[in-house]
């Protein structure tokens, strides 16, 4: 706990700081891969985020090597000796800045963390593929095989080396050799073993989270039931008291895979483990109580900045739900169908893609190629516009329907009443007046001015913004970080990995509106729509509009304080 901290005050503000100036260097003020262009700039800034990976793989092992030798030195004499300490870590850092142990540093920093089964580092928090690049493959059954059949490989992989960093602080050994050994150790059925253990320090950690949420909710429900007017305050300490239970949490579950770990390496290696003390010296309970003492002190500075928040959270959401490509449980995306399905769950926007074909025309299609939905290995650039309208397409859930031209969608929305969100698609012919055709089609189907638009590629946004400046544009950007990106457009669409409460505040602070795509699991769902962003893009809009429903009919901060607990969780 006291090594997370350490990084949080120290470290991350330093790789923060590399961060920004690899930014700098690309002339960027946020993370915005889509205007990264090629030039010398480009260099510099590569070099500074591989100084950035490199430092926070080196923190990451030195914290976990920490961590192993303190359970090693209790297990030997019942105390943990910081000078002890100090010679065996010494040499872990030489061995660390080794080429040979860089492999190492990957599956500690990547590996691991991609797999959701990373050692708890603040460090890790954050890494992970984006939903959005899953999310897109697994619609296709055969990428979702062999996306499936990696992600066993890689946790087989990952549970045979998980013994690496146990034989590398024990041992003089590289870190490449110590992946070997721990190779050689989880041999046969060893890394069963492993598995199980780890499944089994997970289930406790479990029991315990929700026995520690249900303890937490206690006196905001008792305050909801007796003394109403005080729930906001008392559910704000109770989240700052959540904050530093889930900081103790996370360095338990480290603490025991740890000593998992290093259990089973002298048993697999064939020595022996001494008992572990019984008695904790009088200096360590002192150690213990100034750690209580402090703990509470951050509990309440961290609960008084809570109680605003929750104040806010409990206020009737606003968010606008958007059903992304219809509502896909009634028809096939980007179809009449879907926008039917739409209008009847009562989603408030419907997001669509429109793309152009060869004949400079426009289809409501997202794919580039037809295959996945129609069967066909054909682009929509070499298709003119009769020739997709006239193809049927079909989805896993049994769907069929037609591929619409952009007028036949228009006006079944304007039949509708229902307002758009138009991503202008790139991939298909892509002219260069393809905006330029796009804005007289719409115009002349009387809707350019009923519905609002948005796009990935800057260019576009900013050819439309500069067309018609009283259209609402937004500007879609599926990795950010750091500061609101320097746009024209009114508003962001941001992909829901990147879309953290500090993005959140940069973006509304200069005047922005926050999108929110794509928010597929009902908590996080609950948690936008507390945070009042201004819209929410997803495949269940039924979902979201019920906890909507739900969120505004609540009376009292029980639920919202619920929502937030499980928000710390998840990250």
């Amino acid at each position: 706990m006291a090594f997370n901290a350490l990084i949080m005050l120290i470290v991350m503000p330093v790789l923060n700081w590399i961060f920004e100036e690899a930014l700098r260097s690309a002339g960027m003020v946020t993370l915005d891969i889509q205007t990264i262009r090629l030039g010398p700039s480009l260099v510099l800034t590569g070099v500074l985020l591989l100084v950035l990976m490199l430092v926070a793989a080196w923190v990451v092992a030195i914290q976990l090597a920490l961590v192993t030798l303190a359970l090693r030195q209790i297990q030997e004499t019942g105390a943990i000796h910081l000078r002890a300490l100090a010679a065996p870590l010494k040499d872990a850092w030489k061995r660390l800045w080794k080429p040979s142990s860089y492999a190492l540093l990957a599956y500690l920093l990547i590996l691991l963390p991609l797999l959701g089964a990373g050692l708890i580092s603040v460090l890790e928090l954050g890494i992970a593929i984006p939903p959005f690049i899953t999310g897109e493959l697994m619609k296709t059954p055969a990428l979702a095989l062999i996306i499936r059949a990696l992600h066993l490989i890689a946790l087989y992989v990952a549970l045979r080396l998980s013994l690496a960093v146990a034989v590398f602080v024990r041992t003089s050994e590289s870190g490449w050799d110590a992946m070997k050994t721990s190779w050689r150790l989880t041999a046969g059925w060893n890394w069963l073993i492993v598995l199980g253990g780890v499944l089994l320090i997970a289930v406790q950690m479990f029991a315990a989270t929700v026995v520690g949420a249900a303890l937490l909710l206690v006196p905001t429900a008792l305050s909801d039931r007796f003394t109403p007017g005080a729930s906001a305050t008392v559910a704000g300490l109770t989240a700052g008291a959540g904050e530093v239970l889930v900081v103790f949490g996370a360095a338990a579950a480290t603490a025991l895979l740890v000593a998992l770990l290093l259990v089973l390496t002298e048993k697999f290696a064939g020595t022996t483990v001494p008992d572990l003390a019984t008695k904790t010296p009088e200096r360590h309970r002192k150690t213990g109580w100034t750690l209580v003492g402090l703990s509470t002190v951050a509990a309440v500075v961290l609960g008084i900045t809570w109680v605003p928040v929750m104040q806010a959270m409990n206020e009737h959401p606003t968010t606008l739900v958007t059903s992304h490509r219809g509502f896909v449980d009634g028809g096939v995306e980007n179809t009449i169908e879907a926008l039917e399905a739409a209008k009847a769950v009562g989603t408030d926007l419907v997001e669509m893609d429109v793309m152009q074909t060869k004949d400079g025309k426009f289809i409501v299609m997202h794919d580039p190629n037809l295959e996945r939905l129609s069967g066909q290995d054909v682009n929509v650039k070499d298709l003119t516009q009769e020739e997709p309208t006239a193809m049927t397409v079909h989805d896993e859930r049994g769907h069929e329907g037609a591929i619409p031209s952009l007028e036949e969608y228009v006006t079944k929305a304007q039949e509708l009443d229902l307002p758009l969100l138009m991503e202008i698609k790139m991939g298909g012919l892509d002219s260069d007046d393809h905006v330029e055709l796009f804005v007289a089609e719409m115009e002349r189907l009387g809707a350019l001015e009923n519905n609002i638009y948005h796009t990935l590629d800057a260019d576009s946004a900013k050819k439309l913004k500069a067309m018609r400046p009283g259209l609402t544009v937004g500007y879609i950007m599926p990795v950010a970080g750091e500061g609101a990106p320097e746009t024209t457009a009114d508003f962001i669409v941001i992909e829901e990995e990147s879309a953290s409460t500090d993005f959140q505040q940069d973006v509304s602070g200069t005047g922005l509106g926050f999108f929110v795509w794509t928010v597929n699991e009902m908590e996080p769902q609950r948690e936008y729509l507390e945070r009042h962003i201004d819209a929410m893009i997803t495949d269940h809009p039924d979902w979201a509009l019920a906890s909507r429903e739900t969120i505004g009919d609540e009376r009292g901060m029980t639920g919202v304080l619920l929502d937030t607990l499980r928000s710390f969780v998840g990250k």
